[in-house]
């Protein structure tokens, strides 16, 4: 008795086979040739940094592929430049006749198109730009004599002001950036925390895509930098080392990040490696022929698992362990001697049912789990829909016995 209690035990735990472990797609790297490179939505913002009074700010945008809009290098020298994620300002200034003029241009961000300009006289000499900042409908300019400036963010007036008090300072941040709410990163941490990732090794950006959050991990010391992925159920979780090829050498020396987004289900990450140095800033200086201070792009798909399951008398083919989103997926059923399918299911991680048909369906944005039950029947699955149907047998069966009523009821009739 106890041994058959233990063979029905056996027979009734589903068998799982489990696909490879979760990963990204790497689909693309690439050096920007700028230092600083901020993620705007459908393009990436980049500036040179000024390093010394010989070389100067500039810009450029940059298409998510890699390919310039625009590449705008001032004549003049930008002493220092403001980007809000939609327009840029860029002030410099020069001296005709011991008389110093500073110059304010606004520019559309994605385009390069130059919106407006206004020139500041001053008979003050040997001053440079300090500090150029966005308040509510201004823009504040402060020269290194500490004087003081606030424009009309159209550039259409400006004062002189002995301070910014009265005026509403504004703190440029990313509109992009998908931090999680505290409630969910709370959850989120105390689940890393009690699967022992230290939680001083994580970085700020933390980013959904379909079922699971994205974290990255800071990369100093000696921390490596991963992507932590994590589902959202917080029932699993896998480290994925961030790929290094082509872009350095692995050590986290002047490694630091600047934006890591979201964009249509891939993740974009953005980062600069090589400290604080001259840097490219001009057309001959890119891709790190002068320096390495440069800003790196690269972008990641999430791969998403598909899992077999089945009640151990037959089994599933698969044509691949993982998926990209919206990537065909085919499968086939193969019974066990003296058994046929009896059903056949394709649930996503949220328990969502996936349409397929003839043994195909489309990869969604999570995991995907193909479920088969087999029967001792001869019985035969719709294959668009996963149900069963009466075998001929069956059919003829039946027919026989209507056969039989009818010609019995014409005897008895007769």
């Amino acid at each position: 008795m106890k041994k058959i209690l233990i063979l029905l035990l056996i027979l009734l735990i589903p068998i799982t086979v489990k696909a490879e472990l979760k990963e990204l797609k790497l689909l693309d790297q690439y050096n920007t040739g700028y230092s600083g490179a901020y993620y705007a939505g459908d393009y990436i913002f980049l500036q040179s940094s000024m390093y010394n009074q010989e070389t100067y700010y500039n810009f450029a945008a940059m298409d998510l592929e890699g390919n310039y809009l625009y590449e705008h290098i001032p004549t003049n020298r930008a002493e220092r430049i403001l980007f809000d994620y939609e327009n840029v300002y860029v002030v410099y200034g020069y001296i005709v006749n011991t008389t110093n003029y500073m110059v304010v241009e606004k520019y559309n961000a994605k385009t390069g198109e130059q919106l407006s300009h206004i020139t500041i006289e001053d008979t003050e000499t040997e001053f440079y730009a300090y500090r150029l900042m966005k308040f509510e409908g201004y823009i504040g300019l402060e020269y290194s004599n500490f004087e003081k400036f606030i424009i009309k963010d159209d550039l259409s007036s400006y004062e002189e002001v002995s301070n910014f008090n009265g005026y509403t300072r504004v703190f440029i941040e990313s509109p992009y950036i998908n931090y999680l709410d505290s409630e969910e990163t709370e959850d989120l941490y105390d689940y890393l925390e009690d699967n022992h990732i230290d939680l001083d090794t994580l970085s700020s950006f933390n980013v959904l895509i379909g079922d699971y959050y994205y974290i990255l991990t800071n990369s100093n010391g000696e921390i490596k930098p991963n992507i932590i992925m994590v589902d959202k159920n917080l029932e699993d979780y896998d480290l994925i080392p961030i790929n290094n090829d082509g872009i350095y050498d692995g050590s986290n020396d002047g490694l630091y990040y600047i934006d890591f987004v979201e964009n249509n289900g891939k993740l974009v990450l953005i980062f600069q490696y090589s400290g604080w140095c001259p840097g490219a800033h001009s057309a001959l200086e890119r891709f790190g022929s002068v320096c390495d201070t440069n800003s790196y792009v690269q972008i990641y798909k999430p791969v998403y698992n598909i899992y077999t399951k089945t009640d151990g008398n037959g089994e599933i083919e698969v044509s691949q362990g993982t998926a990209d989103t919206g990537e065909g997926v085919t499968f086939e059923i193969i019974p066990n001697e003296g058994y046929t399918l009896g059903e056949v299911k394709v649930t996503d991680a949220n328990g969502n049912v996936i349409k397929f048909t003839d043994y195909k369906f489309t990869m969604p944005s999570a995991d995907v789990t193909i479920e088969a039950v087999f029967v001792k029947a001869a019985t035969i699955v719709n294959p668009n829909t996963g149900d069963a149907i009466i075998t001929g047998i069956v059919i003829l069966l039946i027919s026989l016995i209507a056969v039989i009523l009818i010609k019995y009821k014409e005897k008895k009739l007769s």
